[in-house]
């Protein structure tokens, strides 16, 4: 059995071992990570492939249809419709026209939803009710399509460009 002098040494001893360890781990990590870490020493890289560049040039060819043309599409979707918001947004992988159109005789407004390749109207949502004239929410603050969760609970239902209703499956985006 060791006496208790010697025990306590070898703890001490283990305690200062375990301290340098720690302390020279530090000091040989730390400037790794710095380099590895250290966005300013990165110098502006100039590649080949430029996503951005991709993407508006991607946006520039496959946007054949106008904001105004396809506001005015949304809002002959609406009796009595004004345009109070629009974007052009993915929308399940697809570009598209977003636009909130209020008819404020009736006090509702509803989403929709024009082909920014075409024209065509995708969806029109069912009418939801028009909240302080939807001053405010419109599009870029409140969420998808302007706060209104049309996808859940207001309509799983499509009407198309020709008048036909249909149930659609939809998720969140």
């Amino acid at each position: 059995m060791e006496t208790p002098k010697k025990l306590d040494s070898k703890v001490v001893m283990a305690g200062i071992v375990a301290v340098v360890l720690s302390v020279a781990t530090v000091l040989i990590i730390q400037p790794a990570l710095a380099q590895t870490n250290s966005t300013a020493s990165t110098p502006q890289l100039k590649g080949s492939v430029s996503i951005e560049n991709a993407t508006n040039a991607f946006v520039r060819d496959n946007a054949k249809v106008s904001f105004n043309d396809a506001a005015s599409t949304a809002k002959s979707q609406v009796n009595n419709g004004v345009v109070i918001g629009g974007k052009l947004t993915i929308d399940q992988g697809f570009l598209v026209y977003t636009f909130n159109v209020a008819n404020y005789d009736a006090g509702t407004s509803r989403i929709v939803i024009v082909d920014a390749g075409n024209g065509s109207v995708l969806y029109t949502s069912n009418e939801m009710p028009l909240r302080y004239g939807d001053l405010g929410g419109g599009f870029g603050g409140c969420g998808h399509h302007g706060g209104y969760d049309h996808w859940n609970g207001m309509g799983k239902q499509m009407t198309t460009s020709n008048g036909e209703s249909s149930d659609v499956e939809t998720t969140n985006a």
